[in-house]
């Protein structure tokens, strides 16, 4: 099921900074990743896994394949 971004915007621009200041530096790869997620779970979930990455040390690109793959279980058991 595909979230509306439109209706969170403020929370979109939100997790896009917060990826840029934490985790890697946002190019275009990194960009269009993060819109694919927040496009298939929300930007309130992605938010939420960002911040647990931050929060158990892991950075770089390697977060969002890790957030895909955890953001896809958590859809498929719930």
């Amino acid at each position: 099921m595909r979230k509306e971004f439109g209706k969170e915007p403020g929370l979109v621009n939100r997790v896009l900074f917060f990826y840029s200041d934490w985790i890697g530096s946002l190019d275009l790869f990194a960009y269009d990743y993060l819109m694919e997620l927040i496009r298939e779970f929300g930007a309130e979930g992605v938010d939420r896994k960002l911040r647990q990455a931050v929060s158990d040390g892991r950075m770089g690109e390697s977060v969002l394949v890790e957030m895909d793959r955890a953001l896809s279980a958590e859809w498929v058991e719930g």
